[in-house]
This record gives C-alpha cells, sequence and structure tokens, in this order.
C-alpha cells in the first residue's frame, strides 16, 4: 500500500463516519422542527413514558454491543497478515460501530415525532456528539493496528513529501 493510497483510505473511512454523523443531524433537525410546531401528537401519556424510556435504554444497549463488537473484530483486524487485510478490517469494523452509533440516534428522533416531546432529542444529540469524539483519527488507527515502525515511519515520511 502506497502513502498516497492511505491517504484516500483514511479519507474515504472519515467521509463514511461524517455520513452517519450527517444523517444524525438531519434528522434531529427535522424532528426539533416538527415537534417544535406541535400539529397535535397523538400519543398518550403512557405511551410518552415507554418512549422516554425506551430510546435511552436502546442507545445504551446499542453502544455497548457497538463497544464489544469493534473491541472483538479489532483483535481478529491485528491478526490479519497484511496491511490492506487490516485496514479493510478496519474500514468494516468502524463502520459496524457507527451503525449501532446512528441507529439510536434516528430511534430517538423517530420517537420525538410520535410523542412531540422534544426532550427525547437529547439521546440523538449524545450520540451524536459520541459519533464525533470517535471519529477515526490516524494515530489512533494506527495504535489500534498496532502498524509496525516501519509501516508508521513509511506513512509519516510519504506524507511530509505529499
Amino acid at each position: 500500500m502506497t502513502v498516497k493510497s492511505f491517504e484516500q483510505y483514511f479519507q474515504s473511512l472519515v467521509l463514511i463516519c461524517i455520513s452517519f454523523i450527517t444523517a444524525s443531524v438531519v434528522f434531529f433537525a427535522i424532528a426539533l422542527s416538527i415537534s417544535s410546531n406541535p400539529h397535535g401528537a397523538t400519543a398518550s401519556p403512557q405511551q410518552v413514558l415507554m418512549l422516554n424510556i425506551v430510546s435511552p435504554v436502546f442507545a445504551v444497549i446499542c453502544l455497548l454491543t457497538g463497544w464489544v463488537i469493534y473491541k472483538k473484530r479489532l483483535a481478529k483486524v491485528k491478526q490479519r497478515p497484511t496491511l490492506d487485510e487490516k485496514l479493510a478490517g478496519y474500514k468494516m469494523t468502524v463502520i459496524a460501530r457507527y451503525i449501532l452509533m446512528d441507529a439510536p440516534s434516528l430511534i430517538a428522533c423517530l420517537c420525538c415525532l410520535l410523542a412531540g416531546e422534544v426532550q427525547l432529542l437529547i439521546v440523538t444529540g449524545i450520540m451524536i456528539l459520541i459519533m464525533l469524539y470517535l471519529l477515526p483519527q490516524k494515530q489512533r488507527l494506527m495504535k489500534e493496528l498496532n502498524f509496525s515502525a516501519a509501516q508508521i515511519e513509511a506513512i509519516n515520511t510519504g506524507k511530509r513529501k505529499t
């Protein structure tokens, strides 16, 4: 793998993650604008209470599941023999993690639309912040995949030449 192709790989990985974040932000904005102008939400108080419980519980379950899957897959990816195989596995691992963070965000928006309760969007806001915090970084990628010193040096040296 050349340095240029590593840069392209990393840019595409970040772009995928930003796409997930953008989807959550768009749904957040739509849900906020619709629920800010109440048009007669039909949810009963019991349903609102249930949605206020379901949304954050689902978010916690997805975060924990994503964390477990990420750690298990990362351990397998580290063992792959070639750099290309490691990077391909890492990309799929990150995508799986982002899917599991995006789902509760979108569910919270849906719950907000069903219940007409804006506070349900707190889950979406928290998930967006977590996705931004976990946005892939080259240093984290290199550390998590246990790149050899030679691989890191080639990437760093090539980056300065580009």
